[in-house]
């Protein structure tokens, strides 16, 4: 690189030569540029760039809004537990346990010649972060301490008001190092002390880059806590000033001014006395009142400023905004003591620790704040049951965590990833991914297929089937003619009509008829399979198949099994909930005081035993199955008959049927085995153990407790239930049917909105890509592995989704 000072470097209009530094001055960088004189200014927060002074941070920090806010995060710290432990790792000796005890014993009086207790002596330390952010801690001890405590204490860690302390900068702009003096403390406009570093601690929880003071969390919202001043002031002055009365009174225009000041007197006389007096109706002669003070309160104003100051100080504004609903409260209350209460109680705990490890000798132990509450269990099992269907966690971890007893490492060990078909484990998923990655990788670095040139081994023109023009003209350009001729060529095959042969002038005369034979061999066994999908696409769509995607209709075949499952569920549930009833009316004439107790003893899981639900919904998807196995043969056209179907739809169906039911077949024998995202059970008890106990102790009447019993598992429901359910079982027919025939791609036919897991009305439409799931776009279209079809046989409830065989193209299976 060029010199400054080369000719290139003071050509006209170069970078010129940069200024050398001041004379005198060091080589190290200044980490900040402090004022002019900086150390000789005798008033703290004196910096340039004209910092907001203590004492009005602290005059507005007693606004009623904002002093509000404080009080409640004080309230939160100091409802905290604190514990006083040896730290992890820390050997349990006597030695250890003498640094426990002498630790237990300061914490509880931090500042013994002061007389505070420990939640006295942190809500002055609060108040100091929170409004001034200039915490300052002198920490007393027996070792090498300058200043003894007048009180005879020898240790403490006291609070010394951070509005009178000034930091000190040397020329690089750091606290200087001792001997020199770090700190003063100005009293009444003089220097009462100086400190050493290390002899005070100054700790601001927000320190800035351009200046030794922090930034308090009141600080933050200067603006926002004047407007509310200054709102609380327009109101008050509502009620306490003004130059007009409340109202007036319009008395005959032909009064005198006399006649009127005698009339004000009497008037004024007769309002004398009590208040109870003069609320009383008074009557005047005619006239019209007029009320000169209309006073609106704008709340939401109010309202917009509670919520940001109490951002700023990171609490939940839920006291005083609003109501809102309980799962959004009990979210944001609990966000906002992970985002702001807990890091404050950690910023107290670094000094606290610092000084138990340094003065107080005692390296073992450590202080810190629990948790003031326990985390609402609703929330822990809707977060479990979403981890689970992630892979996030395993059963097992979370069987460990509630206290059950761990299941088979082989299933509750592995990480889980629940599907509409039901949950597969993560790590086949994964492995399953990496394979269709390396065959797009593979397909991608492939080169395309070329027609033969004149020269052996030449490069003749690519043969490539992306469109690249409007008409199948000759151009002259050998490839610009072929990738025209193949958009045509696929158009012309999709419609089944013929093309006339590939002519190019840019192909030599002696090449022209053997590249235009392979081209038209090319397109015919293309256009045989597009032909041939097409002719099943219309197959499935005569079967309502497809038409089932868009309207939410089943294909024929399949009705008669949903049906089936629909009335096996309502059947059920019909001789179930009269059981139920019964039980629950033999405990109504009891006083509800021992509602409770009586609640307990109504085993309504025994009377919900859905074991013998397992045999009619086995048989039913079984007939859903047998269907789609039977129905893709008769399209597609597979030439064997599947033997095997029976004996794998009954397979299928009996453990599918148990997984509904909350169980698992294990050597033909039902055990209880709830399977993530599948089990209808759940809520279904859940909802009904709700009615039951309400019943019990509202002592309900038997007509209101069957209506209730009824809207648990209503018609409604049950059919939902039953379409998804036989979708699910007719498309596994339809797998079995193409991994018998050795079918590797399928095309997927859907729905609009519907995506491979779920609904998105607003996803793309595929890109063709062969043998991916694009997870992102829309279903319909995309061409997936056989087993990827397997793992997304619907995409959500009453989805019906369809799947019709995949032929790749001539230049498809060259790039594969």
């Amino acid at each position: 690189m060029a010199d400054f000072r080369s000719p290139e470097g003071t050509r006209p209009f170069g970078p010129g030569q940069p200024y050398t530094p001041t004379e005198g001055t060091g080589s190290a960088p200044r980490t900040l540029q402090p004022p002019v004189s900086q150390n000789l200014r005798l008033r703290p927060r004196d910096w340039a760039g004209g910092l907001t002074s203590f004492q009005k941070l602290r005059a507005l920090a007693d606004v009623d809004l904002v002093r509000i806010v404080i009080q409640d995060v004080k309230g939160q710290i100091l409802g905290m537990e604190r514990a006083v432990a040896l730290k992890d790792g820390a050997p349990d000796t006597p030695a250890t346990q003498k640094q426990l005890e002498r630790v237990r014993a300061w914490v509880d009086h931090p500042d013994p010649g002061a007389g505070l207790s420990f939640r006295r002596w942190l809500s002055k330390v609060l108040e100091e972060v929170l409004v001034t952010d200039a915490l300052s801690l002198y920490p007393l001890h027996d070792r090498g301490s300058r200043f003894a405590d007048p009180s005879g204490k020898p240790y403490g860690l006291r609070q010394i008001d951070g509005a009178t302390i000034i930091p000190l900068v040397d020329a690089l702009g750091q606290p200087p190092i001792a001997p020199d003096p770090a700190f003063e403390q100005v009293i009444h406009g003089r220097v009462e002390t100086t400190f050493r570093m290390g002899e005070l601690w100054y700790l601001p929880r927000f320190p800035r880059p351009d200046s030794p003071y922090g930034r308090s969390n009141t600080e933050c919202v200067l603006i926002t806590i004047n407007l509310a001043l200054r709102a609380d002031l327009a109101d008050l002055s509502y009620y306490t000033d003004g130059t007009l009365p409340d109202g007036l009174y319009a008395i005959a225009a032909d009064w005198s001014p006399e006649q009127v000041r005698t009339y004000q007197e009497d008037f004024d006389a007769v309002l004398e006395g009590s208040d109870a007096q003069r609320r009383r109706i008074k009557f005047v002669p005619s006239g019209t009142f007029s009320e000169t003070k209309k006073r609106a309160w704008d709340y939401q104003f109010r309202e917009w400023m509670a919520r940001v100051i109490a951002w700023a100080f990171q609490v939940s504004p839920m006291a005083i905004a609003k109501q809102m609903n309980r799962s959004t409260g009990e979210t944001m209350e609990q966000s906002t003591i992970e985002s702001g209460v807990r890091p404050l109680a950690e910023f107290i705990e670094e000094p606290i620790n610092q000084y138990i490890s340094g003065p107080l000798e005692s390296p073992d132990v450590e202080m810190h704040f629990g948790a003031d509450e326990t985390e609402d269990g609703t929330l822990v099992k809707d977060r479990n049951v979403a981890y689970l269907g992630r892979g996030v966690r395993t059963i097992n971890s979370v069987r460990r965590e509630v206290g059950e007893e761990e299941i088979d490492p082989a299933i509750g060990d592995e990480p889980l990833w629940d599907t509409p078909s039901g949950p597969v484990f993560l790590k086949d998923i994964i492995e399953t991914r990496k394979i269709e990655m390396a065959a797009r990788a593979k397909a991608l670095a492939a080169p395309a297929p070329t027609p033969a040139s004149r020269d052996e081994g030449g490069a003749g023109p690519k043969l490539a089937p992306a469109p690249a023009g409007e008409t199948d003209t000759d151009s002259g350009d050998a490839e610009a003619d072929l990738l025209r001729w193949r958009t045509f060529a696929m158009r012309k095959a999709a419609e089944g009509k013929p093309l006339r042969r590939f002519q190019s002038e840019a192909i030599p005369p002696h090449e022209r008829l053997r590249v235009s034979t392979a081209l038209q061999r090319s397109y015919d066994r293309d256009a045989d399979r597009l032909s041939r999908q097409s002719a099943i696409r219309d197959a499935f769509h005569s079967l309502d198949v497809a038409k089932g995607a868009f309207t939410e209709d089943l294909p024929a075949s399949a009705r008669k099994p949903a049906t089936e499952i629909e009335a096996i569920l309502l059947g059920w549930f019909d001789a179930h909930r009269d059981a139920i009833i019964a039980a629950t009316l033999e405990e109504l004439p009891v006083t509800t005081a021992k509602a409770a107790g009586l609640g307990k003893k109504l085993d309504v899981d025994a009377l919900l035993d859905m074991g013998d639900l397992v045999d009619d919904l086995a048989r039913a998807l079984a007939g859903a199955v047998k269907a789609g196995t039977s129905d893709t043969i008769d399209i597609v056209g597979f030439d064997f008959e599947f033997d095997a179907a029976p004996k794998a739809a009954l397979e299928y169906a009996r453990n599918r049927a148990a997984a509904l039911v909350g169980k698992k077949l294990i050597g033909g024998v039902l055990v209880d085995s709830p399977t993530v995202g599948v089990s209808i059970t759940e809520t279904l008890r859940d909802s009904i153990r709700g009615k039951v106990t309400a019943a019990i102790a509202e002592g309900w009447s038997p007509q209101k407790l069957t209506a209730e019993l009824t809207d648990a598992l209503g018609k409604t429901r049950a059919e939902r239930v039953a379409r998804t359910e036989t979708a699910i079982a007719y498309n596994e027919g339809a797998y079995q049917a193409y991994a018998e025939g050795g079918q590797e791609y399928v095309e997927i036919l859907d729905g609009d909105g519907c995506i491979p897991d779920g609904h998105d009305d607003m996803a793309k439409k595929p890109d063709g890509t062969v043998g991916i799931v694009q997870f992102d776009r829309l279903a319909n279209g995309q061409i997936w592995t056989l087993a990827d079809f397997h793992a997304h046989l619907i995409g959500h409830p009453n989805c019906v989704r369809a799947a019709i065989p995949y032929e790749a193209t001539t230049s498809q299976e060259a790039a594969a």
